[in-house]
């Protein structure tokens, strides 16, 4: 019968350790030599933009955004600007675009008829359908219609 030997093997404890050891320093030493290589080289590796010819134009299709952050900041002023003033949305028929808040208040204040009291979408209110905007409606017994307590 043969019993264990009393001593460990060394050479692979010692192999094993040194291969661990190089494979730490490799990972690091290649990314840190890497990041100093592209500093240093990061001028050359710009590209500038080629000049189209001459009577050529984009490709038709989707472009890609160059500043994204720049674009969304334009859009939300360009919206702002525009819920925010006065215009004519259709001339002919007396419809104007008026400011958010403006509009809140005349119909807090009872300017505007409610949705449901007054004309549908894109109908002019006939002369006898109630004050004209901007107008106080009248509150008098004897300026309503029919007869109310």
């Amino acid at each position: 019968m043969s019993h264990e030997k009393d001593e460990m093997a060394t050479r692979p404890l010692v192999w094993g350790t040194a291969v661990s050891l190089l494979i730490l320093v490799l990972a690091w030493a290649v990314p840190t030599a890497m990041e100093g290589w592209l500093e240093a080289n990061v001028a050359s590796l710009r590209e500038e933009p080629i000049e189209m010819p001459a009577g050529r134009s984009l490709p038709a299709g989707p472009r890609l955004q160059v500043n994204p952050d720049r674009d969304i900041e334009r859009l939300r002023a360009a919206e702002k600007a525009h819920l925010a003033s006065y215009a004519w949305v259709d001339p002919t028929a007396g419809v104007v675009r008026i400011p958010i808040d403006r509009a809140m208040q005349m119909v807090a204040a009872g300017h505007v008829p409610a949705a449901d009291d007054g004309p549908a979408a894109g109908q002019v209110p006939a002369a006898d359908d109630g004050p004209a905007a901007g107008q106080v409606p009248a509150t008098g017994k004897d300026s309503q219609k029919g007869d109310t307590p």
